[in-house]
Protein backbone atom coordinates (compact mmCIF):
# COMPACT_ATOMS: atom_id res chain seq x y z
CA UNK A 1 0.00 0.00 0.00
CA UNK A 2 1.62 3.13 -1.09
CA UNK A 3 1.41 6.68 0.60
CA UNK A 4 0.17 9.57 -1.04
CA UNK A 5 3.65 11.99 -1.32
CA UNK A 6 3.75 15.58 -1.31
CA UNK A 7 6.11 17.55 -3.02
CA UNK A 8 8.47 19.89 -1.14
CA UNK A 9 10.97 22.53 -2.63
CA UNK A 10 13.87 23.14 -0.78
CA UNK A 11 14.54 26.27 -2.09
CA UNK A 12 12.51 28.66 0.11
CA UNK A 13 12.68 27.16 3.10
CA UNK A 14 16.24 25.83 3.04
CA UNK A 15 16.82 28.95 5.23
CA UNK A 16 14.51 28.09 7.59
CA UNK A 17 14.59 24.64 7.65
CA UNK A 18 15.80 21.95 5.15
CA UNK A 19 13.88 18.77 5.97
CA UNK A 20 11.49 17.12 4.22
CA UNK A 21 8.63 14.76 5.67
CA UNK A 22 9.38 11.38 5.89
CA UNK A 23 7.22 8.19 5.34
CA UNK A 24 6.94 5.65 7.68
CA UNK A 25 7.01 2.07 6.85
CA UNK A 26 4.85 -0.88 8.72
CA UNK A 27 7.59 -1.28 11.33
CA UNK A 28 7.44 2.49 12.13
CA UNK A 29 10.81 3.35 10.41
CA UNK A 30 11.03 6.33 8.23
CA UNK A 31 11.99 6.04 4.70
CA UNK A 32 14.12 8.53 3.01
CA UNK A 33 14.53 9.19 -0.77
CA UNK A 34 17.70 8.06 -2.58
CA UNK A 35 18.98 11.54 -2.58
CA UNK A 36 17.67 12.71 1.13
CA UNK A 37 21.26 12.34 2.64
CA UNK A 38 23.23 14.31 -0.69
CA UNK A 39 20.55 16.98 -0.86
CA UNK A 40 20.63 17.61 2.83
CA UNK A 41 24.38 18.17 3.15
CA UNK A 42 24.40 20.71 -0.04
CA UNK A 43 22.26 22.49 1.78
CA UNK A 44 24.37 23.19 4.63
CA UNK A 45 27.12 23.31 2.34
CA UNK A 46 25.32 26.05 0.77
CA UNK A 47 24.85 27.66 4.38
CA UNK A 48 27.68 27.93 5.36
CA UNK A 49 28.98 29.65 2.33
CA UNK A 50 26.59 32.31 2.65
CA UNK A 51 27.61 32.95 6.07
CA UNK A 52 31.34 33.24 4.81
CA UNK A 53 30.24 35.41 2.13
CA UNK A 54 27.52 37.64 4.16
CA UNK A 55 31.04 38.71 6.25
CA UNK A 56 32.93 39.00 3.16
CA UNK A 57 30.64 41.70 2.04
CA UNK A 58 30.56 43.29 5.50
CA UNK A 59 34.28 43.48 5.59
CA UNK A 60 34.10 45.25 1.61
CA UNK A 61 31.07 47.60 3.07
CA UNK A 62 33.71 48.45 5.71
CA UNK A 63 36.33 48.74 3.51
CA UNK A 64 34.58 51.09 1.12
CA UNK A 65 33.86 52.97 3.82
CA UNK A 66 37.77 53.30 5.13
CA UNK A 67 38.78 54.39 2.03
CA UNK A 68 35.75 56.77 1.56
CA UNK A 69 37.20 58.82 5.31
CA UNK A 70 40.76 57.98 4.03
CA UNK A 71 40.15 60.26 0.97
CA UNK A 72 38.14 62.57 2.87
CA UNK A 73 41.19 62.84 4.83
CA UNK A 74 43.42 63.52 2.54
CA UNK A 75 41.15 66.20 1.17
CA UNK A 76 41.05 67.89 4.38
CA UNK A 77 44.50 67.66 4.67
CA UNK A 78 45.78 69.24 1.13
CA UNK A 79 42.90 71.82 2.12
CA UNK A 80 45.41 72.53 5.69
CA UNK A 81 48.39 72.28 3.38
CA UNK A 82 46.92 74.86 1.66
CA UNK A 83 45.79 77.16 4.41
CA UNK A 84 48.93 76.71 6.05
CA UNK A 85 50.91 78.47 3.05
CA UNK A 86 48.05 81.35 2.75
CA UNK A 87 48.53 82.16 6.37
CA UNK A 88 52.30 81.94 5.90
CA UNK A 89 52.46 84.44 2.62
CA UNK A 90 49.68 87.15 4.53
CA UNK A 91 51.90 87.32 7.24
CA UNK A 92 55.15 87.72 5.25
CA UNK A 93 52.88 90.30 3.23
CA UNK A 94 52.24 91.94 6.51
CA UNK A 95 55.79 91.94 7.78
CA UNK A 96 57.00 93.93 4.40
CA UNK A 97 54.10 96.06 4.98
CA UNK A 98 55.56 96.61 7.89
CA UNK A 99 58.88 97.65 6.93
CA UNK A 100 57.99 99.70 4.46
CA UNK A 101 55.75 101.69 6.87
CA UNK A 102 58.82 102.25 9.31
CA UNK A 103 60.84 103.31 6.18
CA UNK A 104 58.52 106.29 5.36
Amino acid sequence: MEKKKERYLFTDGSRKDWGIRLEKDENEMLIAPPDFLRDGALLRIADALELMTKDKVEMEKENLTLRGYKAQAQTQEQELKFLYHQRASLRGYITRIKKQTKKR
